[in-house]
């Protein structure tokens, strides 16, 4: 089997936001009102190249961000976590702006982005040891196509 490189699109934006995310985490833990700043500062940016280069993020790092202040969101110390009773809801209350999120706690919920036929392919990026720090290559590329699943459950199927 050939190992195949493959560039994806806005590759340089995905490294900016995941760049930016990290240092306001990073500025997030920094003491005064100064680190406050830079983490709203870092997230509006974060928030701004995703929209310029019309990237979406990855659902983890959505609710981890505040969509009014765009500042990182940690229990306990950026947000509050609280439990609803009637729908079985976790809403998340940003102590910066005080916009909250609510989300389901259904044992049996799934996210969409979680199945596998959300899944069109998944390309694994690494530093090579050769290359420089500049370069950054894409390792084995492994595909989920919908018409190979389409193709094994029919099998399994007609087995059956």
């Amino acid at each position: 089997m050939q190992s195949s490189r493959k560039n994806f699109q806005s590759r340089e934006a995905f490294h900016r936001m995941n760049y930016l995310y990290q240092a306001a985490d990073f500025s997030r833990t920094l003491s005064g009102r100064d680190g406050m700043k830079l983490m709203l500062h870092y997230g509006t940016m974060l928030h701004s190249v995703a929209r310029k280069t019309v990237t979406r993020h990855d659902i983890s790092l959505k609710r981890r961000i505040c969509k009014n202040c765009h500042c990182i969101l940690v229990p306990g110390n950026t947000c509050i976590v609280r439990l609803l009773k009637k729908p079985r809801q976790l809403m998340w209350l940003c102590v910066v702006c005080g916009t909250y999120k609510v989300f389901n706690t259904k044992p049996d919920h799934i996210v969409w982005t979680e199945t596998p036929e959300a899944v069109v392919e998944v390309i694994n990026c690494a530093t090579s040891s050769n290359a420089s720090s500049e370069e950054n290559v894409c390792g084995q590329v492994d595909k989920l196509i919908l018409d190979e699943h389409n193709m094994e459950t029919s099998t399994q199927a007609t087995e059956q």
